[in-house]
């Protein structure tokens, strides 16, 4: 992809035309359709950060910049380069599971199949219920891979069975096409987060909401809920407590209490699975009926429960709630190519030292889009390594092949050059991360996005510095002298 926006930056300047404008007449924009006929997810905005990037200064007065740099610094030559991509996430067939009980004394416990890699995806995680349960997860275990209270079974072949096999399969309440997702592919703001999410849901409506239409029903003569018209979709966590309407907030440990006495649902384990598309099914918990996003389901019942409800309570302290009907995306979506997408782009300004060959960055800065962010310290975090990483790919990070390369087991930091501060702008670094469209706008998968466009505008930008290009990274100081 950073090649190609090179290619980008060499075709515009062989025909005249502004670089982010050859972009902007190209741009893939909302419901058009991708290369294998599927539309994309959602409202596209890369057209919006091209925008936002046409009219930077940085952008805007570049040839300017550039005399004056070059007239105040005599034997060094300034450029500025753009790069912006388009980045998938997800891998077709996303699978995960999560779990969420909540205590007689009102707190929060969550098991989940996903694993700390340095993304931040745990924090995001616990934090993700917020919305639906008033506050973040109390405890929480990760990496968990033993679910006896949700028995599915696959074969684990989602891209290869046929349709009609898996129609007959989905018969089976049991059967999932794939049971867990590995933690690769940027799937855990937007795969991962959506069985948390799923999970507080149905824990507001099947434990919350129940427990406070209970409590303020409690009274003689059908108490403060008889005369208003509150329904479930008005409730709302304010300063941690419940509220809706008019009538009395509610706090998590007063639910709670009411919940286990009454021997409501108490805890929820689900499993998501999507195909380019959310799989959803339909299930009856105690005579109600309701749809929901994900494929399966488990409940907890509370510690009031009668004989019942514990007898069914088997695998894990659960019962597994049999789907009254399934509705899995066609097994055709596979052939349909992404469709959910984060744009980034970066404009990199440097100087280039035609005696030495070295290249020093100036200053920085990002555009990215990302949905809602959940934990905005790390996408924060996300940007600045990513561009780091992107900087060292561009100029620095090489390896020897065949035997004087790493697997001689003489390499370390000490041989392979890995970016310093001073070395990719610390205090010259912007990032621009655009608002949600809406309060229900959701997370994107961004790792990989924030450290691909900056490859390619560091490379633009020695082209527009020194007046040649170059097709192959690094960008070493040898290659700048040999190309001069």
């Amino acid at each position: 992809m950073a090649y190609t926006e090179m290619l980008v930056d060499e075709i515009a300047q062989e025909i005249g035309l502004d670089a982010i404008e050859l972009r902007r007449r190209n741009v893939l924009k909302s419901s058009m359709k991708n290369t294998q006929g599927a539309s994309p997810s959602g409202h596209l905005r890369i057209g919006e950060i091209l925008d936002m990037a046409a009219k930077d200064a940085m952008w805007t007065e570049r040839a300017r910049r550039k005399a004056d740099f070059e007239a105040a610094n005599p034997g060094l030559r300034y450029g500025i380069g753009f790069g912006a991509v388009q980045k998938d996430f997800g891998t077709g067939a996303e699978a995960s599971i999560a779990q969420l009980e909540i205590t007689p004394e009102g707190r929060i416990k969550m098991r989940h199949i996903a694993t700390e890699i340095g993304t931040g995806s745990t924090t995001a995680q616990l934090v993700a219920v917020e919305p639906f349960l008033g506050r973040p997860a109390d405890d929480v275990d990760f990496a968990v891979n033993h679910w006896d209270n949700l028995p599915l079974h696959t074969k684990d072949e989602p891209y290869t069975t046929p349709q009609a096999t898996e129609d007959e399969l989905a018969r089976d309440p049991t059967w999932t096409p794939r049971l867990v997702s590995p933690v690769s592919a940027s799937n855990s703001a937007y795969y991962f987060r959506h069985a948390t999410q799923q999970a507080a849901q149905l824990l507001l409506k099947l434990c919350l909401w129940p427990a406070a239409q209970s409590i303020w029903s409690g009274k003689e003569g059908g108490g403060q809920l008889l005369p208003s018209t509150v329904t479930e979709d008005m409730l709302e966590w304010r300063d941690r407590m419940l509220v809706a309407e008019g009538l009395e907030p509610l706090s998590l440990e007063r639910l709670a209490a009411r919940a286990h006495e009454l021997g409501m649902v108490t805890g929820v384990c689900v499993h998501a699975f999507n195909r380019w598309a959310w799989a959803k099914a339909d299930f009856t918990v105690e005579g109600r009926k309701f749809q929901a996003m994900i494929d399966a389901l488990s409940v907890q019942y509370g510690k009031g429960a009668g004989e019942a409800k514990k007898a069914a309570m088997k695998s894990g302290g659960y019962a597994f709630i049999a789907r009254d009907k399934v509705y899995y995306p066609p097994v055709q979506r596979t052939n349909a190519g992404t469709v959910y997408y984060a744009p980034c782009a970066t404009m990199v300004e440097l100087s280039v030292s035609p005696g030495t060959g070295k290249v020093n960055i100036l200053s920085h800065k990002t555009w990215l889009e990302c949905g809602t962010q959940i934990v905005p310290e790390l996408v924060s975090g996300q940007i600045q390594g990513g561009v780091a990483m992107g900087i060292g790919h561009a100029l620095y990070e090489d390896l020897p092949l065949h035997e004087t390369g790493p697997g001689n087991g003489q390499w370390n930091l000490n041989r392979y050059h890995v970016p310093r501060a001073s070395e990719v702008a610390v205090w010259k670094a912007e990032g621009v991360v655009l608002p949600p469209l809406s309060r229900t706008d959701p997370p994107k998968g961004m790792a990989e996005v924030v450290m691909i466009p900056v490859v390619a505008a560091c490379v633009n930008a020695i082209a527009h510095a020194t007046g040649k290009r170059f097709h192959a990274t690094p960008v070493t100081p040898d290659k700048i002298k040999e190309a001069l």
